[in-house]
């Protein structure tokens, strides 16, 4: 991970030498594709046990600001997007028998985050292949699954990640890119469950679609 954030750094450090600058708008669309995890929790009091799932996440989008550079062979590009995204659980009770003591009952989250990401590269012509880290800040946040007695939440407003991207620029101003994006953060790391963290042992992967038009 610092290896990478160095050889980062000096590819922005060679770009701002001899590039181009530009600022654009730029809109993305995200779907995720993390599986299914699970686990069970007991509650002595009454006893029954609770088997937790983190399921697929919801499709994610944003719009933001666009900052490119770029020579004849590197490129450095930072964006600031506003992000909506969600996250979706299921629970399902049973005694130690495992005999189901409820239909299983699902919860979810919704939340806007202000992303910073930032990428920098190699350029083919106009082809860009590039890395760089991503954080983001919650700007609000619902969720439901706290509804439970035995689960409660801590503050976490700050998430990072680390995101790959291909992409491609049209006439020098549209700037089409897919990009794979992983979160470091746990999908459950803000819950407990009777005061123990719940670790449901999945980070959020997207795939991300995203269109941008500099001048």
């Amino acid at each position: 991970m610092r290896l990478n954030l160095i050889i980062a750094l000096f590819l922005c450090l060679g770009t701002a030498l001899s590039a181009q600058v530009q600022f654009g708008v730029k809109a993305l669309y995200g779907v995720s594709y993390n599986k299914e995890t699970s686990r069970e929790f007991t509650n002595l009091n009454p006893l029954r046990v609770h088997n937790i799932a983190a399921m697929k996440a919801d499709s994610k989008r944003g719009l933001g600001l666009s900052l490119f550079m770029a020579n004849d062979k590197l490129f450095f590009m930072t964006d600031a997007q506003y992000v909506t995204s969600g996250e979706n659980f299921s629970l399902l009770s049973t005694n130690y028998k495992r005999t189901p003591l409820d239909p299983a009952v699902l919860y979810e989250t919704n939340e806007a985050d202000l992303r910073l990401a930032v990428t920098s590269g190699f350029k083919y012509k106009n082809l860009k292949f590039g890395v760089g880290p991503e954080f983001s800040y919650s700007l609000a946040k619902t969720e439901n699954l706290s509804d439970l007695e035995e689960i409660a939440t801590n503050d976490e407003s700050y998430k990072a990640g680390f995101n790959f991207l291909i992409g491609y620029t049209f006439a020098d101003h549209i700037h089409l890119d897919l990009k794979h994006t992983y979160l470091f953060n746990d999908v459950s790391s803000e819950y407990t469950y009777l005061g123990s963290p719940l670790e449901l042992r999945s980070n959020l992967k997207f795939v991300e679609l995203s269109l941008g038009f500099f001048f």
